[in-house]
Order: C-alpha cells, then sequence, then structure tokens
C-alpha cells in the first residue's frame, strides 16, 4: 500500500499542527515567545533512512528516542545538534533555575528529555488524532550518539518496521533559530491503518 499525495499532505497538515503545539508548551515553560517557520516534512522508505543515519546524522550530539504503540505503532527520535542541544539547555536552566554556571551532564539529559517528550507526544499525539485512536508511549530515552549503530539498534528491536517520516523543524528563540529532526518510523501494518483511516475520514 502506497501513501498518495494526499494521504502525505494530512500527515504533513497533522505534523505541522503538532510542531506548533509543542512551540506553545515550550513557549510556557520558559515563558518567551517561540516562533515557528513552516517545517519540512520528507516521506522516505526505512532502507533509505538508514543510510541518513550513516551519513547526515553520523555528527550530531544527541538524541531523544521514545516508542508508541497501539494501532498506530512505530518508534520516534528528536535529533539535536551540537549548536541545538546547547542552546535549549542553556534556554530552560535559565528559565527554571535562573543563572547557572555550568550545566552538567546529568541535567543536559534531564532538560532535553523534557523538550523531546513535549515534541515527540505533540506531534505523534497530533497524527493519532487525526486517526481518531489512542497511543501508548514508552518512557522516553537519552543518548548521546547518533549514528547508524542507534539505528541499526532500533532495527534489531522491531523488525516490523517499514517506513519512515522526517520533519527538520526550526525553533526560533528572540531571533536564533534552533533546528533539530524528528524522526518518525512505522511498522508497515501502521501504514495500511493510517490509509484505511484517512479513506473512512474522506
Amino acid at each position: 500500500m502506497h501513501l498518495n499525495d494526499i494521504h502525505q499532505d494530512a500527515i504533513k497538515e497533522s505534523m505541522n499542527i503538532g510542531i506548533g503545539k509543542a512551540a506553545s508548551v515550550l513557549s510556557n515553560l520558559i515563558d518567551h515567545p517561540i516562533d515557528i517557520p513552516l517545517p519540512r516534512i520528507s516521506f522516505t522508505k526505512i532502507e533509505t533512512m538508514r543510510n541518513l543515519f550513516d551519513t547526515h546524522y553520523q555528527n550530531w550530539s544527541s538524541c531523544v528516542e521514545m516508542e508508541f504503540s497501539g494501532e498506530f505503532e512505530g518508534d520516534s527520535i528528536l535529533i539535536f545538534n551540537k549548536q541545538s542541544a546547547y542552546r535549549w539547555t542553556q534556554i530552560i536552566s535559565q528559565a527554571q533555575f535562573g543563572s547557572v554556571e555550568e550545566v552538567v551532564p546529568e541535567m543536559e539529559k534531564d532538560l532535553l528529555l523534557e523538550v523531546g517528550n513535549i515534541i515527540i507526544n505533540s506531534c505523534i499525539g497530533s497524527i493519532s488524532n487525526l486517526l481518531d485512536t489512542v497511543v501508548n508511549y514508552q518512557l522516553p530515552v537519552f543518548f548521546t550518539h547518533v549514528g547508524s549503530g542507534l539505528f541499526d539498534d532500533l532495527l534489531e528491536r522491531n523488525r516490523s518496521l517499514d517506513f519512515g517520516i522526517i520533519i527538520n523543524s526550526n525553533f526560533v528563540f528572540a531571533a536564533e533559530e534552533i533546528s533539530m529532526d524528528l524522526v518518525v518510523t512505522v511498522q508497515k501494518s501502521s501504514i495500511e491503518y493510517v490509509l484505511n483511516q484517512l479513506l473512512s475520514l474522506a
């Protein structure tokens, strides 16, 4: 089964809503406006996605992974480059604790887990609303490395993953763009479910 342009547009619109919701929650968290240019959203097969982790994401700083299950089932990875990891840690630590001389690794982990939890829940939750279904989340996990090894581990744990959605987003804080990528991988059965649901809602 194949997602045509109409199906992809529906998912893109849902993801746009999710990113907007995440920006609103983060804005309330730091008590400062956050703007969101329209994210770039692309769809790819799982085989192609591994090459991205082997090349494009190889030198990115860290990521937050969260599995989700239900009729719509898969895995999500929010990936930070070095600048975005540093800036989110700095911005949220200042908002929550005031002036912080040095952010220790454990604090960085907790703060980025919070950012990841907000963004992933907002985006996957938006798709579950579109499909009128319930999604269950596992606890988020923080990794200090990004690369093909991480993606291979993901595939080893879930060999049914078949399809990927990549959301390139920029969160604009005080005229500064903070870039992150959300990678969502879903099972073949979930794609079939998405198609059936979108057809029934059409």
